[in-house]
């Protein structure tokens, strides 16, 4: 192409300071700004056990103050002895993140993991804000 033409390329998981959340910040910009206005204190989310998704909550939680309960389901059959206590769930772990590690198969639609999790922050008086996978 010469001199004609300029090419940039925008790298996804470098375009944040926040744990390298790429389009799962991008994401959270819209959502968290609504669980601050509803007086929300514990984002509550599920994902998969080394959920990309999930480490960007725990990660936005801990920046804003917020506590946070992630539900992580086995949603990918996996051998490793560690694979449940290492990479994105070691990370949620480390800035806070309360994780539940639930034995259940992925599956589309409200899982009652999830709605569990929500209703065991509001009976001990907590105020959660719902997230869903993505």
């Amino acid at each position: 192409l010469g001199d004609k033409v300029e090419i940039y390329v925008k790298r996804e998981d470098c375009n944040s300071g926040l744990a390298f959340g790429g389009n799962k910040l991008r994401k959270l910009e819209y959502i968290v700004p609504d669980a601050i206005a509803s007086d929300a204190d514990t984002l509550v989310t599920i994902g998969g056990v080394q959920s990309n998704h999930t480490r960007m909550v725990a990660a936005v939680a801990a920046k804003i103050g917020m506590k946070c309960l992630l539900v992580q389901e086995s949603w990918v059959p996996h051998d490793d002895a560690v694979y449940d206590r290492v990479g994105n769930i070691l990370l949620s772990r480390i800035m806070g993140a309360e994780v539940r590690l639930v034995d259940e198969g992925f599956d589309i639609g409200i899982r009652r993991s999830w709605e569990k999790a929500l209703y065991e922050v509001k009976a001990r008086g907590g105020r959660p804000y719902a997230i869903p996978a993505g």
